[in-house]
């Protein structure tokens, strides 16, 4: 039987590869249309709850996501048991996950 501890690091990271996926979608639809400025990306925190929007422009995401484990977050959204931040700005912090990926794809 899985710890509080771990079944809490499994929320987490399915959480964050939900919201993963869904920015996935945004951003290649965002290059189709040929967007430049800042456009809108789901905060990748690790809270289901979370519905808050930051803005970035696509070679901002792209960095983020490019380096396996780390996740775009609204500024005070980690979860210092299983993230810690590897980045703060004024629009948006990364975040590098301790929690086991819940998709390989963001491992």
């Amino acid at each position: 039987m899985p710890s509080a501890s771990e079944s809490q690091d499994a929320r987490v990271a399915e959480n964050e590869a939900t919201f993963r996926r869904a920015n996935e979608a945004l951003f290649r639809r965002f290059q189709e249309l040929g967007t430049a400025d800042l456009a809108p990306f789901l905060c990748e925190c690790g809270d289901h709850r979370c519905t808050q929007t930051i803005r970035l422009n696509l070679e901002e995401y792209e960095e983020v996501r490019e380096q396996r484990g780390r996740f775009v977050i609204v500024p005070g959204h980690e979860i210092l048991e299983v993230e810690r931040v590897v980045e703060a700005g004024e629009r948006y912090d990364v975040v590098e996950s301790r929690a086991e990926p819940a998709d390989p794809l963001f491992s």
